[in-house]
């Protein structure tokens, strides 16, 4: 009964990304018609609309570093957010791939009815990273939502206290290279496209971000099966044919690595550059207000925890996937191999020890491991007295 709640659990967990990710036009459909395929090029234009909108407003108030700023925070956001829509564009794919080669191997352990074990063992990772998931999805429709809610009740504040001319307001701070007139139908429409820019960037984080911890984590948990299964492996009975299963397990797991690298290389290198700069804008905001209302105080330190989420969703899934590949070579050399007297065997286990930890690289720039939480961390520090440094000169 246990065994049948987790998986169905877990089918559960696994449709919710993908619906979202079919919502984007992200997921890849085989033989899928022209509006679907055109649905990513449509939110990359809205995407780029608003980045570079904000992006021109952070240059046209470049004299006041206060309010550049938060033109830049939200320009850097949208623009790492586009390169994830560009990346599961190219990489349709291998996205397919990687779904395909994770749901043969459950698929296998499923099939293994005497062994709740197995089922338990791949998926616990899967329901571990779902809770920091589900947290960083919950921020990040927090921020999407305040900056959404800030000029409508704005607007209808005014409106109840009979303020004349009512000051129109957009969702984010841009500038576009035309004028647009409060309430005009143009106003409309802008207000309209970055609204649906607000609820994208969420829809985006809540599916590609967690796609990465998903499928992360069933790597993992295969590894923990495979390494399970070798220290549990007996030198008897046909023993040979099991051992070759672990190695063509083995090489799976590679691939799916190397297509999680491919995917996502690119994405964590924008993360890279634009998170700290972003997380050392809004800290020097903070700190140069002279008074902060408790709403502004909940909008930055909700959006520095999801840009940190988000952060430590890539850095320690990286580092499980190496921590997980170390342990199964540390099972291999440990299984007592050397008590075989079958030779093939022997070379079967050699060849499986001479593989090296897997760690995930982000475009052969940096290594994608806890090691990069900390880097982003001691970069925003570095950039946030850089600023305070230009703002006193």
């Amino acid at each position: 009964m246990k065994r049948q709640a987790e998986l169905q659990s877990f089918k559960s967990y696994s449709s919710g990304i993908r619906i979202l990710l079919l919502f984007m036009g992200l997921w890849p459909v085989e033989n899928s018609n022209v509006f679907y395929k055109l649905i990513p090029y449509f939110l990359g234009s809205v995407l780029l609309i608003v980045t570079s909108a904000s992006m021109n407003f952070a240059i046209h108030y470049h004299y006041n570093l206060m309010i550049a700023l938060k033109g830049v925070s939200i320009s850097l956001s949208y623009l790492a957010t586009t390169v994830k829509v560009i990346c599961y564009v190219i990489h349709r794919k291998k996205l397919m791939k990687l779904e395909k080669t994770l749901h043969e191997l459950l698929t296998e352990q499923e099939n293994n009815k005497n062994n709740d074990e197995l089922i338990k063992t791949a998926l616990t990772p899967v329901f571990n990273f779902r809770r920091l998931s589900v947290s960083l999805s919950f921020c990040s429709f927090s921020v999407v939502t305040t900056y959404f809610l800030t000029p409508v009740i704005s607007m209808i504040k005014q409106y109840k206290n009979n303020i004349r001319p009512i000051k129109y307001l957009l969702p984010y701070p841009t500038l576009y290279p035309y004028a647009i007139e409060g309430g005009s139908l143009l106003w409309i429409i802008h207000f309209i496209i970055e609204t649906y820019a607000c609820f994208t960037l969420f829809t985006i984080t809540a599916s590609v971000d967690t796609s990465f911890a998903f499928y992360s984590s069933r790597v993992i948990g295969q590894f923990r099966v495979l390494s399970n299964n070798i220290r549990s492996l007996k030198f008897k009975g046909n023993y040979e044919k099991r051992i070759q299963g672990y190695i063509v397990h083995h090489r799976k797991l590679i691939t799916c690595c190397e297509l999680l690298q491919d995917i996502h290389g690119p994405i964590v290198l924008a993360i890279l550059l634009t998170t700290a700069l972003i997380m050392c804008s809004l800290t020097f905001q903070i700190s140069q207000m002279e008074t902060i209302s408790i709403k502004q105080t909940i909008l930055f330190v909700v959006y520095i925890a999801v840009k940190l989420a988000q952060t430590w969703v890539y850095a320690w899934s990286g580092e499980m996937i190496a921590a997980e590949s170390e342990d199964f070579r540390k099972a291999v050399y440990e299984c007592g191999w050397e008590t075989s007297d079958n030779k093939t065997v022997k070379h079967c286990i050699l060849f499986m020890l001479m593989q090296k930890p897997l760690i995930l690289q982000a475009c052969n720039y940096t290594q994608i491991s806890a090691q990069l939480f900390v880097a982003i961390l001691n970069t925003t520090v570095s950039y946030f007295f850089l600023l305070q440094t230009i703002n006193d000169d």
